[in-house]
C-alpha cells in the first residue's frame, strides 16, 4: 500500500475546511473543562453529535451496510482510536497546558502516520530528507515538554499535559492508519458509528468515575463550546473526514496539521490571552519543518 496519494490537489479544500472545523477544539476543551469534568463533557458532546448524525442518516436516507460482527468490531474500533481516546486525552491534558501548546502538539500526528505506515508496511521507502524531518519533530516534540513554567515537582504538570497530548496524537495518527486500510466509503454511516461508538464506555465512566453525569448550572461560554465541540469539531468534521480518507489516504489526511497550529495559536492567543515564550517557538518551527519534509 503506497504512503502518498498520487493527486493530492483534490483534497486540499476538503483539508482545509477540515482544518478550520477543527481548530476551535482545543480552545473550547480549555474553556469546557473549567465546568465539567472530562468524562461528563466528552458524553455530553458524543451524545448531541449521535443524536444529530443519526438524525442526519434519517434525512439523507442512508442505506445501511450489511450488520456483521466486523463491521461493528471496525466501527468500534475507529471510534476509540479517532475519536475516544484523542478527545479524552485532551481533555485530561487541558488544564495542564495552554490550548495553543495543545494544537501545536497536534501538529506531530503526521510524524506519527509516517512512522506507522513505515512500520505496518515495509514495502514503503524512507528517504534520508524523510528521516531528518523525523529527528526534527522529535527534537521539537522534547523541546515542548520545557516550554512550561510550572516546575513543582520533579514530573511537573506542564509535562503531564504535554505527555498526555503527545500519546493522544499518537493514538490518532495510528487511528488514520486504521481508518485508511479499511477503504470506507460511505461518509454518514461510518462517522455516524464512530461517534456513536464511543458512548458506549464514556457514559459508564461518567457515571462511576464521577459520581454520575451531574450538570451544574452552565455559564453561556460553557454551552457554546459543548455546541462547537460537538457540531462543527465533531459531527461535521468527520464527515469530512471520511470524504478526505475516500479520496485519498491517512498521511494526505494527516496534513490538515500543517493549518491547525495557526489556527489554534491565533485563537488561544486573541480569546484566552495565551502567551507564546521562546522555547515554544522554536519547538513550533522545529515540528513543523519536521513535518513538511515527511510529507
Amino acid at each position: 500500500m503506497p504512503i502518498f496519494h498520487k493527486n493530492k490537489s483534490k483534497c486540499r479544500m476538503d483539508v482545509l475546511y477540515l482544518a478550520l472545523l477543527w481548530s476551535p477544539s482545543a480552545l473550547c476543551l480549555k474553556i469546557a473543562s473549567k465546568q465539567l469534568p472530562p468524562f461528563t463533557l466528552l458524553s455530553i458532546c458524543m451524545g448531541i453529535s449521535s443524536i444529530v448524525m443519526l438524525a442526519a442518516c434519517y434525512y439523507t436516507k442512508a442505506s445501511l451496510p450489511k450488520i456483521t460482527p466486523k463491521l461493528l468490531i471496525n466501527g468500534f474500533l475507529l471510534g476509540t482510536l479517532c475519536n475516544g481516546l484523542p478527545f479524552t486525552l485532551q481533555t485530561l491534558a487541558s488544564p495542564h497546558i495552554d490550548s495553543i501548546c495543545l494544537g501545536l502538539i497536534n501538529s506531530i500526528i503526521p510524524i506519527v502516520t509516517f512512522i506507522g505506515c513505515y512500520l505496518l508496511f515495509p514495502d514503503s521507502k524512507i528517504s534520508l530528507k524523510n528521516l531528518f524531518g523525523l529527528a526534527l519533530g522529535i527534537i521539537g516534540t522534547a523541546l515542548l515538554l520545557f516550554s512550561g513554567n510550572e516546575f513543582s515537582s520533579s514530573f511537573p504538570t506542564h509535562t503531564l499535559g504535554v505527555v498526555l497530548a503527545v500519546l493522544s496524537s499518537s493514538f490518532y495518527g495510528f487511528g488514520l492508519i486504521y481508518a485508511n486500510s479499511l477503504n470506507l466509503n460511505n461518509n454518514i454511516i461510518f462517522p455516524t458509528m464512530h461517534i456513536s461508538s464511543t458512548l458506549i464506555y464514556l457514559l459508564p465512566l461518567a457515571y462511576f468515575l464521577e459520581s454520575g453525569i451531574q450538570m451544574p448550572e452552565l455559564l453561556p461560554q460553557t454551552i457554546a463550546s459543548i455546541v462547537v465541540l460537538a457540531l462543527p469539531a465533531t459531527s461535521l468534521a468527520f464527515i469530512y473526514y471520511y470524504k478526505i480518507l475516500e479520496n485519498s489516504n491517512a498521511v494526505t489526511l494527516s496534513t490538515v496539521n500543517y493549518i491547525l497550529p495557526i489556527f489554534k495559536v491565533i485563537l488561544g492567543v486573541l480569546i484566552l490571552g495565551e502567551a507564546i515564550n521562546l522555547n515554544f517557538a522554536m519547538s513550533s518551527v522545529l515540528i513543523i519543518i519536521g513535518v513538511f519534509l515527511i510529507t
